[in-house]
C-alpha cells in the first residue's frame, strides 16, 4: 500500500535548503543501485566463511567486561522497545541498530577519546557508544546523520533513544555525510574509533573512509556494519594489509567487520 503521508513528508523535506542536495543525491544512488551488479550474495558468502564468535573474542580480552556489555545490550533493547513502541502507536516507525553489545565492549575496552560515526537513525549505536563513554568517564562522539525524509520535522527523531544526560559528550550534524564529514574532520585532531553505518554502497563507504583515514590514530578501532552488502570491507583489509587485525562477527543475520589496533 502506498503511504501518501510518507510521500508528502518526503516531498516537503526535499524542498528544504538544508536537505535538498543530500536528498536528491540519495535518490540518485538508490536508482544507481538498482541497475548495478549485485555482489551481495557473494559478499555474504565471504563474510559467513570468515565469521567468528564475538563472545569468544571479547572474553579472551576481558570476560567481566563482556558480561557488562551483554547486560547493557539487554537493558538497551528493552528500553528501545518501549520508546519505539510508543512512537509506533503514533504511526511513526524508526529503524533498528547495529551490534550494540560489541560497540559498548569496544568503547569500554579501548577507551577512545574521540569516536566518529556515520549513521544515527533512532540512536541504538550512538547510545551504546555514549553509555560506554559515560562509564569510562571520558570521550566525545561525533555523528553524521541525514534524517528520515518520510517523517514530518525529521530532525527530532534522529538519536531519539539517546537520553539527555548522555548528550553532553555528543555532537551530531544533520546534513548528510557529504557535508557533515568534512565539517567534522575539520574539528577533530584524531579519530580513535570509527564506526560506519550510513550509506551502504561501496562508493559511499570508500569515499568516507578515504576522507577520514588521515585522522585515524595509530591504534584506531574501525567498525563497518553490514559488510555482507558488498566487498568493500574485504577489499579494504586486503589493500591495506590488515587481514591479521580484521575480524568478522555475526549479528541478527548480518555481519560486522572490525579492524583492531596493532598488538
Amino acid at each position: 500500500m502506498v503511504n501518501i503521508q510518507s510521500i508528502t513528508n518526503t516531498l516537503v523535506n526535499l524542498t528544504r535548503p538544508s536537505m535538498v542536495s543530500q536528498g536528491l543525491f540519495k535518490i540518485y544512488q538508490k536508482g544507481l543501485k538498482i541497475v548495478s551488479t549485485d555482489t551481495k550474495p557473494m559478499a555474504n558468502e565471504w563474510a559467513a566463511s570468515n565469521v567468528e564468535s564475538d563472545e569468544a573474542f571479547a572474553r579472551a580480552l576481558d570476560s567481566d567486561l563482556w558480561n557488562q556489555a551483554t547486560a547493557y545490550d539487554a537493558e538497551a533493547t528493552a528500553t528501545a522497545d518501549g520508546k519505539l513502541r510508543a512512537l509506533a502507536d503514533q504511526g511513526i516507525t524508526l529503524g533498528g541498530g547495529g551490534h550494540h553489545a560489541l560497540l559498548y565492549f569496544l568503547v569500554r575496552y579501548y577507551q577512545p577519546q574521540v569516536a566518529f560515526e556515520t549513521g544515527v537513525a533512532s540512536g541504538f549505536s550512538s547510545r551504546a557508544i555514549l553509555t560506554a563513554m559515560h562509564h569510562n568517564n571520558g570521550g566525545h562522539l561525533w555523528s553524521s546523520e541525514l534524517p528520515y525524509f518520510r517523517l514530518p520535522n525529521p530532525e527530532r527523531f534522529s538519536g531519539h533513544l539517546v537520553e539527555p544526560e548522555l548528550r553532553t559528550r555528543w555532537t551530531m550534524l544533520l546534513k548528510g555525510d557529504r557535508k557533515n564529514v568534512p565539517e567534522i574532520l575539520g574539528q577533530v585532531n584524531r579519530i580513535d574509533l570509527f564506526h560506519y553505518d550510513s550509506d551502504k554502497t561501496y562508493e559511499a563507504r570508500e569515499r568516507v573512509l578515504r576522507q577520514a583515514q588521515g585522522k585515524f590514530a595509530p591504534d584506531v578501532v574501525i567498525v563497518f556494519d553490514d559488510i555482507q552488502d558488498n566487498f568493500h570491507f574485504r577489499d579494504y583489509i586486503a589493500r591495506e594489509g590488515l587481514a591479521d587485525r580484521a575480524r568478522v562477527f555475526g549479528h541478527d543475520g548480518k555481519y560486522v567487520g572490525v579492524v583492531l589496533p596493532r598488538a
